[in-house]
């Protein structure tokens, strides 16, 4: 009889425990959710501030788009289909749209080339008519014996800056995949703390701000800091000689003693590593210029050769007027092919960093503080 009535007990608080214990494990779900979001949602808010944040004369400190660094760096750099910024698909079908050509020549007066190069046309101009008037001749065949090495060295250099601003860009995108890498590997480390997690979110964010500040020596990076940071661990970062290596340092001391699989363990450090490697390489274009004697003999191979255009028409007996425009003409190609080679020779002074770092931190943003936190593994409802 006893052995009967608790069958029946049993019976009936089986189910009933079982129902108790998936509404406690549905409310520890939901209460990991939300204390999950907490320290997720005060990241997006200092994240988003930043956009408001007041800075002296520009208004606020980043401006509130990606296209702000082609307001930034003066009349050397167009502001209008221009490098300095990330191109769009309506960018796109403006630069290749067939009406081009004439937009080209509307807006030939305001180009950067021409206004860079308005000072050495104008010397050029002063000094045929003094080759004119003092009636200075040249066989033309001595000036075509030099055209092939000036085409040489002006071929190289365009090159080989070009070549530096890809590198630069090639770094600059490796460093966004590496940060992204790095924040979506915390993000999958369960026994990464809620605070650790917030914590490396605004370390990795503050990066591209950091590495752009330096590269531009703007002082940005501490009102970034401040946003993002604690007051002390802004203050150690920006008194540091190389702030964005104190910025991966603490990321390795904060992720140093996580119990996480020794595969997640050793991507992220990996990653971390990269950034590294990343932030050195464009230390080294930027501190590692092309040969200035390189630069020099071109820009002096192409006055001496253009000196004597001038008298190389005049022995042709070309008319003055007609040797002028020959001359300016002339002179505004080669000098600027040279010139376009002087603009992206230190590319991260063209390279749109804003909106890269822009990018950077929102991709970051995603992965470690998303708006909506990633379901739990094995929550069907």
């Amino acid at each position: 009889m006893i052995a009967t009535l608790f069958l029946l007990v049993g019976t009936v608080r089986g189910p009933a425990l079982r129902h108790a214990r998936g509404v406690v494990r549905a409310r520890g779900v939901g209460a990991q959710l939300r204390s999950a979001a907490e320290p997720a949602d005060g990241v997006r808010a200092d994240v988003a501030a930043l956009w408001t944040t007041q800075y002296g004369e520009c208004g606020t400190i980043l401006y509130g788009d990606s296209n702000a660094d082609a307001t930034t760096l003066g009349v050397r750099i167009s502001q209008d289909s221009t490098i300095t910024k990330l191109w769009t698909r309506d960018d796109w079908a403006k630069h290749v749209d067939v009406y081009r050509f004439w937009r080209h020549l509307v807006f030939w007066p305001r180009s950067t080339v021409v206004r860079s190069l308005l000072p050495v046309l104008a010397g050029l101009s002063a000094w045929t008519a003094l080759v004119f008037a003092g009636g200075f001749s040249l066989p033309m065949p001595a000036l075509a014996l030099s055209v092939s090495p000036l085409a040489l060295l002006l071929a190289f250099r365009v090159n080989s800056a070009t070549a530096r601003f890809s590198e630069a860009r090639t770094q600059w995108g490796r460093t966004v995949l590496h940060a992204r890498d790095a924040a979506a590997i915390i993000a999958t480390m369960g026994a990464v703390p809620l605070h650790t997690r917030a914590e490396c979110c605004r370390l990795l964010c503050s990066f591209g701000w950091a590495v752009k500040s330096v590269l531009r020596s703007d002082d940005s990076m501490r009102i970034v800091l401040d946003a993002l940071l604690p007051p002390p661990m802004a203050a150690w970062v920006g008194n540091r000689r190389k702030p964005p290596l104190g910025i991966l340092a603490l990321l390795r001391q904060r992720t140093a003693n996580i119990d996480a699989p020794t595969s997640a363990a050793q991507s992220l450090s990996t990653c971390l590593s990269d950034l590294n490697a990343c932030y050195g390489g464009m230390e080294r274009i930027f501190s590692t210029p092309l040969s200035p004697t390189y630069m020099r003999h071109t820009t002096r191979g192409l006055l001496l050769w253009l000196g004597m255009l001038p008298a190389g028409l005049c022995g042709a007996g070309v008319s003055f007027v007609h040797s002028l425009v020959a001359v300016c003409a002339t002179g505004y190609i080669m000098l600027g092919i040279e010139e376009i080679g002087i603009q992206i020779e230190q590319p991260f002074d063209c390279l749109p960093l804003h909106g890269m770092a822009t990018v950077l931190t929102m991709d970051v943003l995603d992965e470690l503080c998303p708006e909506e936190p990633l379901p739990p593994v094995g929550v069907s409802e």
